[in-house]
């Protein structure tokens, strides 16, 4: 979720900086349009040299120097994400005002600062919301009292614009801290969600007596296996079951046997045991083996019953030596769950049948 969530906002980070060089290109042809018009019109006041400087120039220059600065920073390795998000925020703020300044004359220019504070609704991040709400609200103050076309005067028209631009601001800072708030609750609820269902999901395909994966989880792995999503694929599939268990509940009751069960799924989930294991039903368990050759995996099933045989009842102390018969069968992808099972449950019999307590490897 963390990693996704990421990449949404260097989504987010990448509109941001083509804004920032889409507002300068447009800044830039605006110019160009004003100044034909202008002349075409006759009410140019300014000498074409003085223009081309003044509104063209010097505002062009400053907002490619926001916005390579910005680019730089967007591509840096030395920077973390946030700090590119405030960066390429704060230098759009920048390159509002360059624009605003030099246009003041429009009481709409506020809209880019507006604008502005907007974007960074895409971050989710308060904090960086507020300081942009701040930066637009002191440039846009500054571009209108200090605007360099000396035509426009801070008289009480300009004054009456500037307030109605700074309650605009409030309204869009207070509206873009609502969204955020909203987007975060909704973000988090999602999480909470997803992690609900995974634990749910776990739950259910996790056997509550032995912590071990049940009959669902088995279906799920060979699903897997199957649709190419495992990397490393198991080499051998064993089936057991524990020798008298019946008689183990008769004699020293259910709780006994409960104990029994939970004792052979603490063995099969300690890293020492290298397999996965899996709670068939009832004392029946089966387990996915990844050794290259036989041979090692009937060490670790032979480890098993001797740690099997190491088992006391805890109540009286007496031992008692449990013993569990294995059936096992090579392991190959394309063969279905069901056949598995009944290959290495046809050694499993053969093994009760003759040699309880033994393993039965069948080669198909």
């Amino acid at each position: 979720m963390t990693s996704r969530y990421e990449k949404t906002l260097e989504k987010a980070l990448l509109i941001h900086m083509q804004t920032l060089l889409g507002m300068a290109v447009v800044a830039f042809a605006a110019e160009i349009v004003f100044y034909f018009v202008l002349t075409a019109q006759g009410t140019m006041e300014s000498e074409p040299s003085r223009y081309f400087l003044k509104y063209v120039a010097l505002p062009t220059g400053l907002n490619g120097i926001c916005v390579l600065t910005a680019w730089l920073t967007y591509r840096s390795n030395g920077t973390n994400l946030k700090q590119k998000e405030y960066t390429v925020s704060l230098l759009a703020v920048a390159e509002a005002f360059i624009i605003a300044i030099v246009h003041a004359t429009f009481p709409s220019v506020y809209l880019l600062f507006a604008f502005m504070i907007i974007v960074t609704v895409f971050y989710g991040d308060k904090l960086l919301t507020t300081i942009i709400f701040f930066a637009a609200l002191i440039g846009r103050c500054l571009s209108a009292i200090y605007c360099i076309d000396q035509s426009v005067s801070f008289c009480a028209d300009e004054l009456a614009d500037l307030l109605l631009a700074v309650i605009i601001l409030c309204g869009i800072y207070v509206l873009s801290l609502t969204i955020i708030r909203l987007e975060n609750e909704k973000r988090e609820m999602m999480v909470r969600s997803i992690e609900e269902w995974g634990r749910m999901k776990e739950t259910a395909q996790k056997d509550p007596m032995t912590k071990l994966y049940n009959v669902r989880a088995l279906e799920d792995f060979q699903k897997k296996v199957q649709e190419k999503k495992l990397g490393r694929l198991p080499t051998f599939f064993a089936m057991w079951d524990i020798d008298g268990f019946k008689e183990i509940n008769d004699t020293y009751g259910h709780l006994e046997g409960d104990a029994v069960l939970r004792f052979l799924g603490e063995r099969c989930l300690e890293p020492a045991c290298g397999m996965l294991c899996f709670r068939y039903g009832g004392d029946e368990f089966s387990a996915f083996l990844f050794d290259d050759k036989w041979e090692d995996g009937q060490k670790r099933l032979k480890l098993l019953q001797e740690q099997l045989r190491q088992y006391t009842i805890s109540s009286t102390g007496e031992k008692l030596l449990l013993s569990i018969s294995i059936g096992a069968t090579p392991y190959t992808s394309d063969v279905e769950l069901s056949e598995l099972i009944a290959r290495a449950d046809k050694a499993l019999y053969q093994v009760k049948k003759k040699d309880k307590g033994s393993i039965r490897f069948i080669q198909y």
